[in-house]
């Protein structure tokens, strides 16, 4: 998830299977933000995104949101 959203592919939901529905939960507050779009299978980080990047993924690993950004 780390570099995959570093990339232009993006995360592939397929691949995160055990921790689907943990990824989709926290991922939402970004699609909201425009920080990530999904595209089928895959998120990725949008433009605006990238700024807050190490963000986002801190908030894919942890149970804090990032609701004042």
């Amino acid at each position: 998830v780390l570099v995959s959203l570093r990339k232009d592919e993006g995360v592939n939901i397929k691949l995160l299977a055990p921790y689907r529905d943990f990824f989709l939960a926290r991922a939402e507050q970004f699609l909201e933000k425009a920080w990530m779009v999904r595209e089928g299978n895959f998120f990725r980080s949008t433009e605006k995104g990238m700024i807050w990047l190490d963000r986002m993924t801190e908030s894919l690993f942890i149970s804090e949101e990032f609701e004042d950004v």
